[in-house]
């Protein structure tokens, strides 16, 4: 018998095993999918529709550290040109990460099933929806709340699977027809034995193509913000029209489409609709815990964590309280807490003008009011604390014994101090935790500068103009501009480091752009050029071993 015939028949008998136990057990649809979490069918109002929509959010935001839009950058991070090892974490498997050995299949890298299972509950909705569930629904709720939810829908499918091809599959290559067969794509919820067993990858372009697809079509039917007549939860951290375009701009840019890509940054950064303007002091982004709707119209789209009380019948909304690094795992969130294992390597802060040679703080880094967006420790000093009560002890040196492999006593280290900013450490437990963004206007005028730059259309110089203005503090002298001549590539990844570190994902912005991802502290490395070979991770065995083998 053929390899591909038994494996077939293996999952064949696999299943009807199972639908053996789902109906001899009397388990429930819901409890046969997953038992834990299970995505509903039933939903007898188009106002029970928003539990739906929600759990697909639980999938890919609200979750722990495995949340999928957070882990890639912080992999990402560890992987890139400009990480610094300060200590290592073994369940992590840190040193792995650091040396970017993606030919190893580690646990906590992996989150296939994750993007999958948001793609399942994307799929249910959209399938939902194309039965015509409600005939009688008012044209309202048909624009509201119907057509709104399916944008929803389609929007996170789309996002569940721009995260795994930039995981899973190799980057996006311009001059090649990007056939390599990767990943299933599932538009449907498989709820018959064919759709089940049809786990067979398919050709990478046709998952590219189908996030475009899928974004373009969820900017038609998303709104901009929230309106009168929708549900009351699309107040609180889901995605809009212009969450989709940003997305799809930035899927475009990967692929070459660069005049495409742009007229979706246009669209959103020109809006004369809604202002997406930075905000005047760029700490304010990062100091929001409030349980009511954000005006904060630089925060295109954020995850809301604020909500403490499970399931408010008005918002809908269950918290999921996130893991280390972000707002409310550790008791006393002290200054070590923000990504400590990974900092900003030394020839990185030289290059942006963030450290001098000395070690003293550059003019124009004191004057830059992104400093306090990051902790700068002055090196490993174990006996800082000696003796000292806990309310006297200081935290301008790292003390722990983690940090002694990776750090000298004079030697400073600069991590993110964009997480654990509010509450205030004497209300924690009482207070909301922190609403993270998730996408910033900030970002995408980089995104535009950086195009404008590599294509040669100029204007570059406007676009950074407008985050380094923003940025600078008059009490260090009058802001002078860029001119186009003066915004190269260098002066705008410098800029990104500035303002997108332990936030943005660093290989991808590379990646997008067709530059080479370097070897910062890595000795012996060679830079990655495009099309960056080796930097994707390969699929969980537990699941190419259902895939179909062929002869």
């Amino acid at each position: 018998m053929k390899k591909s015939d038994i494996n077939n028949k293996v999952k064949y008998i696999v299943l009807q095993s199972l639908i053996f136990l789902f109906v001899a057990t009397g388990c429930t649809k819901d409890e046969f999918f997953e038992l834990k979490s299970p995505p509903n069918t039933g939903w007898e109002s188009v106002r029970d529709m928003e539990y739906g929509i929600t759990s697909v959010y639980r999938q890919f935001v609200n979750k722990n550290e495995d949340g999928i839009w957070f882990l890639d950058p912080f992999i990402h991070y560890g992987m890139s040109d400009i990480v610094r090892e300060i200590g290592q974490n073994g369940g992590w498997s840190t040193d792995a990460i650091v040396r970017r050995e993606t030919d190893q299949r580690l646990s906590k890298v992996d989150h296939l099933g994750m993007g999958y299972k948001t793609i399942l509950y994307s799929n249910n909705m959209l399938d939902f929806i194309e039965t015509d569930p409600f005939p009688d629904a008012t044209e309202v709720d048909k624009e509201m709340n119907i057509n709104r939810i399916k944008g929803e829908a389609l929007f996170l499918r789309a996002m569940a699977y721009y995260h795994l091809l930039t995981w899973y599959a190799p980057a996006y290559d311009i001059n090649s027809a990007n056939d390599s067969r990767i990943l299933p794509l599932r538009l449907n919820a498989p709820k018959t034995i064919g759709l089940a067993l049809n786990n067979a990858p398919v050709e990478t372009q046709l998952v590219y193509d189908q996030v475009v697809e899928d974004l373009r079509t969820a900017k038609g039917l998303l709104p901009l913000k929230y309106k009168s007549g929708m549900h009351p939860a699309y107040e609180f951290g889901r995605a809009n029209k212009h969450a989709a375009m940003a997305a799809l701009a930035r899927v475009l840019i990967l692929m070459g489409r660069y005049d495409e890509a742009l007229v979706e940054l246009n669209g959103v950064l020109d809006d004369p609709e809604l202002s997406r303007a930075l905000e005047t002091d760029p700490e304010d982004v990062w100091l929001n815990n409030s349980t009511t709707p954000t005006n904060n119209g630089e925060v295109i789209w954020y995850g809301y964590y604020a909500d403490i009380e499970a399931a408010q019948s008005m918002k809908i909304h269950e918290i999921r309280i996130w893991g280390y690094f972000i707002n409310s795992i550790y008791q006393d969130p002290s200054q070590t807490k923000n990504w400590w294992i990974w900092g900003i390597n030394r020839g990185t802060l030289l290059r942006c003008g963030m450290l001098n040679e000395d070690n003293t703080v550059p003019h124009s880094w004191t004057y830059d009011k992104r400093n306090i967006l990051f902790n700068r420790f002055h090196g490993y000093n174990p006996k800082m604390n000696e003796g000292l009560a806990r309310s006297q002890q200081r935290v301008d040196s790292l003390y722990g014994k983690a940090f002694a492999p990776f750090v000298g006593f004079d030697d400073p280290v600069f991590i993110s101090s964009k997480y654990y900013r509010v509450p205030a450490i004497a209300d924690l437990g009482s207070e909301p935790p922190q609403n993270i963004p998730i996408m910033r206007s900030a970002e995408l005028y980089l995104w535009r500068a950086a195009l404008k730059q590599v294509t040669g259309k100029g204007g570059q110089a406007d676009d950074l103009n407008i985050i380094r203005e923003r940025s600078w503090d008059t009490a260090g002298g009058a802001y002078v501009p860029l001119s186009d001549g003066e915004t190269t590539w260098d002066v705008i990844d410098q800029e990104w480091v500035k303002e997108m570190s332990f936030e943005g994902d660093r290989i991808i912005w590379l990646q997008m752009f067709k530059k080479p991802i370097g070897p910062g502290d890595r000795i012996g490395v060679d830079p990655v050029y495009p099309p960056y070979e080796g930097m994707n991770w390969l699929v969980p065995l537990g699941e190419t071993d259902f895939y179909p083998t062929g002869d």
